[in-house]
């Protein structure tokens, strides 16, 4: 299975959420799941903040060498699931790739 999170500039929030599913998932000793994060206008040379850096490192999860990267076709295509962090991220994505529709939800509401 494979999961993407995404949100504007995979900087942050989507880059957040990444590093920790993939903790969960190892601590938990959890295989055949592969998490990815992109960026609706993400750039590499958009850089992750300081501070979200230290916020993770606190929970014991090291971002440090995330790069920012733009959601493609080819990644919503491969996705089983897409997470968005707003409403108007998953809207974007289906417009731009209708065969998304089905697997596509906001992070918020999948969760509960």
């Amino acid at each position: 299975m494979k999961i993407l999170f995404v949100c504007t500039g995979n900087t942050c929030r989507s880059a957040m959420a990444e590093g920790m599913l993939k903790k969960m998932l190892l601590e938990k000793n959890l295989t055949g799941i592969e998490v990815s994060s992109r960026g609706l206008a993400a750039s590499p040379r958009f850089q992750v903040p300081y501070t979200v850096k230290e916020l993770m490192l606190e929970e014991n999860i090291d971002i440090s060498k995330h790069q920012a990267q733009k959601l493609t076709e080819k990644d919503a295509g491969e996705a089983d699931l897409i997470l968005v962090m707003e409403t108007w991220q998953g809207v974007d994505i289906i417009q731009q790739f209708p065969q998304a529709e089905n697997k596509t939800f906001l992070l918020k509401k999948y969760v509960s």
